[in-house]
């Protein structure tokens, strides 16, 4: 059976992690930390120190440690792992972040954030009954009916444990409706969300003539970096229980690699601050969050049933697939694919006979590239999935899909799951929050 490590990284020294392309004289830098750098890194340490268990893990195969993505977390001891945001999580265009967020901190800036929510389940609803009600969806601010915009990031949730406050403290808009169905909800929110931004900084360099060793005239260039003191928390999945405590010994050795580019000029050192076995979601906690969700979409259906005479009911069952990290999805013709299709899941699931419908989905494509330490050359480009898109899909048959859900959702979808990419979530509970958090 397959062991998963939780890995806590500080940044000793600024990062810059390559992936972005780069621009005129600025070398632009990743918010985090992939899995295939952190791999690489572990390799070429390996190759020095244990030979060995280098042949094993990279040589004769390419599917016993698998590293994940090393996200940006909370300073505070959190038990979970960041998680990526959907690309279904919208926030206010002028005042945008958590609002339980920033009761937590205990801020007292006169303007707090006013919420993040998901728009999937409302979008889902107006789609199917848009006929039927009297007016079209549009997502607005509930505290100030502001226009709303896209909120990307990593965030970590927890059980809520901010005091009651009143409802004047965090008023909507004077809309009736809106005071109803999205009226500030302290004190009753179930989790408590916190937003972690990676901040980085510029430092701007001369560059060297090779042939004089001086300065090269009109050659200045600045490089982005990860500030030094940023944590980052990932996952670590090794599939021979044998070699678990010998792995563990060797992460810690991390500390004497360092990641990224530059580090001839002082860049990418870390520690590494904690190793601790990590427990991924059974089945029954899958099984939980799907019918938590089916339960909330049925419980927003309900509130705009005082717009018709009959009421609003959708066939059972939803559930989404949410990409955590990169991924890359071959289609019959080999070429990486912007959709996870129904056909296609139900290949992956092992699954051919069963009804599986996509209903939605919100994604997007990007290039991923890199440096390979093996071949001593940059890595070609590659078409990825990007982190955060968002599939859902229908099913009437929920109950033959759990076990094989919770395996997907172990092993990731998708090209080179051993760098990271084709990490999964299925029923992200992020959905469920319809109103602001």
């Amino acid at each position: 059976m397959a062991k998963t490590l939780k890995v806590d990284i500080t940044a000793i020294s600024p990062l810059n992690i390559g992936g972005k392309k780069p621009y005129g004289h600025f070398l632009e830098t990743l918010d985090y930390i992939p899995g295939s750098v952190a791999r690489g890194a572990f390799a070429k340490l390996l190759m020095t120190s244990n030979r060995k268990l280098f042949d094993k893990l990279f040589v004769e195969s390419q599917d016993v440690i698998r590293f994940g993505n090393f996200y940006p977390k909370s300073p505070l001891d959190v038990p979970d792992i960041p998680l990526v945001l959907p690309m279904t999580a919208v926030s206010c265009k002028y005042e945008s972040g958590f609002c339980t967020g920033y009761d937590e901190l205990e801020d007292e800036t006169e303007k707090p954030p006013h919420g993040v929510f998901d728009i999937l389940i409302m979008e889902l609803i107006f789609e199917h009954f848009g006929e039927q009600l009297p007016f079209a969806y549009q997502p607005i601010c509930p505290k100030c009916g502001a226009r709303v915009e896209p909120f990307a990031g990593y965030y970590d949730a927890a059980p809520s444990r901010f005091s009651e406050r009143s409802p004047s403290d965090c008023k909507p808009n004077n809309n009736e409706f809106y005071q109803t169905k999205f009226k500030c909800s302290k004190g009753s929110c179930l989790r408590s969300y916190q937003q972690h931004e990676c901040r980085t900084q510029r430092v701007t360099k001369s560059a060297i003539n090779r042939q004089r060793n001086v300065v090269e005239e009109e050659m200045l260039y600045s490089v982005e970096a990860i500030r030094p003191g940023t944590d980052f928390s990932g996952i670590v999945t090794i599939s021979d229980d044998n070699l678990v405590e010998e792995i563990k010994q060797h992460l810690n050795l991390l500390n004497q690699s360092k990641l990224g580019s530059g580090g001839s000029r002082g860049f990418g050192k870390i520690e590494i601050t904690n190793i601790r076995d990590y427990n991924l979601d059974s089945t029954d906690e899958l099984k939980a969050r799907i019918l938590a969700f089916n339960r909330k979409i049925d419980e927003v259906a309900e509130s705009y049933q005082v717009f018709l005479k009959e009421p609003l009911h959708l066939k059972k069952w939803y559930f989404t697939i949410g990409f955590q990290s990169d991924a890359i999805i071959l289609d019959e013709f080999g070429r990486s694919s912007p959709i996870l299709t129904s056909e296609k899941l139900k290949e992956l699931l092992c699954l051919p006979d069963v009804k599986i419908c996509l209903k939605r989905y919100y994604s997007r494509m990007s290039e991923r590239g890199g440096w390979s330490f093996a071949w001593n050359l940059l890595k070609e480009k590659e078409a990825v999935l990007e982190k955060g898109s968002v599939f859902l899909f229908w099913t009437p048959d929920i109950e033959s899909l759990y076990e094989p859900l919770a395996r997907l959702q172990i092993n990731g979808v998708g090209e080179k799951r051993e760098e990271g990419l084709g990490q999964i979530i299925v029923c992200d509970a992020f959905h469920q929050e319809v109103y602001c958090s």
